[in-house]
């Protein structure tokens, strides 16, 4: 599949979600790259691609070395570098912690947002191990509400790029 969708989560219920996950390449196409929206409307959800998503995250390499990642209004939260290469084996798997604001909360008035943790271990398009960990924060000075979000794997030479398939298996899903 291109994407994995959470729609009409109990927002009202729940404080936040937790998503462990294994993804693998359908092929052993260059370039996959691990990204998140979060969306509104309920049952019938959309994605929220207001430029408003400020995220980072910093990669560990298996020889000790490490680099960083900081992106400022985009219009999606880009979550690890690239995976696949060499062959379909290579994937990604790991933890992600969604909050969403949620219309009632305190903060809501104009100084909230909808926030993401996450920490993976992937094969890079190099063929080598690396440790991602990061956070996201939609930072619209808003009361925009998320009832549920989007993982996509995009391709190409960019972190948005375009789309293709996965595999995955999911381990478990809570509030």
């Amino acid at each position: 599949t291109k994407t994995v969708i959470f729609d009409n989560l109990d927002v009202v219920t729940y404080r936040s979600f937790i998503l462990y996950f294994a993804l693998l390449p359908a092929s052993n196409v260059d370039g996959y790259y691990f990204n998140m929206r979060f969306r509104t409307g309920g049952s019938s959800g959309a994605d929220d691609t207001s430029s408003h998503y400020s995220y980072g995250y910093q990669y560990t390499y298996q020889n000790d070395g490490h680099a960083q990642v900081s992106r400022v209004d985009y219009t999606y939260a880009g979550l690890a570098i690239t995976v696949g290469y060499d062959d379909a084996s290579e994937g990604i798997n790991g933890v992600l912690h969604f909050t969403p604001c949620r219309s009632g909360d305190s903060f809501n008035t104009g100084s909230g947002g909808s926030f993401a943790h996450w920490q993976m271990g992937h094969h890079h398009e190099a063929g080598g191990w690396r440790g991602t960990s990061g956070d996201m924060v939609y930072n619209e000075n808003s009361t925009t509400n998320h009832t549920g979000f989007k993982i996509y794997m995009g391709t190409g030479s960019t972190e948005s790029g375009g789309f293709d398939e996965y595999k995955y298996s999911f381990y478990g899903v809570k509030g």
